[in-house]
C-alpha cells in the first residue's frame, strides 16, 4: 500500500534510517507526488494587482488559458512548471498563518532590491541556514521567500 507518515515525521525530519525507510516505502508503493499548482484567494477586483506582483516581482508568466476554461481564470507559471491559478472571493480573508513558500535561491537579492526600489513592504530575516524575505501579496496573502541555504544539507 501507500506509505504512511506517523504525525510529526516526515522524511525531511526524521532521522536517517526512518528518513530512509519512509523513501524506500514511498519508491516501493509506486507513489511519486509532483506539485502542479496552488489556487490563491482575491478579493474582487484584485486579480489584476495580484497578477501584477506575480510577473513584475517573481517572474512568473501568465498562462494562455485552455479554451474550455473560464476566461475570468487567472493562471500563472514559473520555470519550472509549478503553477499559482487565482480566484476571485467575495469573501477573501488573508490567513494569519497559512503561507506560500518559494525557493529563489541566489536570486533573492536581486527581488530584495526590487522590493526596495518599489517601496513594496517585506521584512529580510537571516536564519542559521538562509536568507529568507517574508511579504504580503496585494491580497494579503502571505508569502516565504527562501534565499540558497548557507549550511547544512542542501535541501531541507
Amino acid at each position: 500500500g501507500r506509505p504512511v507518515v506517523t504525525a510529526g515525521l516526515c522524511p525531511r525530519t526524521a532521522q536517517p534510517a526512518a528518513r530512509s525507510a519512509w523513501v524506500t516505502r514511498a519508491v516501493n508503493s509506486g507513489l511519486v507526488l509532483r506539485f502542479h499548482h496552488v489556487n490563491l484567494g482575491v478579493p474582487i477586483g484584485g486579480a489584476d494587482a495580484e497578477g501584477a506582483f506575480l510577473v513584475d516581482f517573481l517572474g512568473y508568466l501568465r498562462v494562455e488559458l485552455p479554451p474550455d476554461v473560464p476566461p475570468s481564470a487567472r493562471w500563472f507559471e514559473s520555470e519550472d512548471g509549478k503553477q499559482i491559478h487565482l480566484s476571485e472571493d467575495p469573501d477573501h480573508r488573508p490567513a494569519d498563518r497559512a503561507h506560500v513558500a518559494v525557493d529563489l535561491g541566489d536570486d533573492l537579492a536581486a527581488l530584495e532590491r526590487k522590493f526596495e526600489q518599489a517601496s513594496y513592504k517585506f521584512k529580510a530575516v537571516d536564519g542559521d541556514d538562509r536568507r529568507t524575505v517574508l511579504c504580503k501579496d496585494p491580497a494579503g496573502n502571505r508569502w516565504e521567500l527562501r534565499g540558497t541555504p548557507t549550511k547544512g544539507p542542501k535541501h531541507r
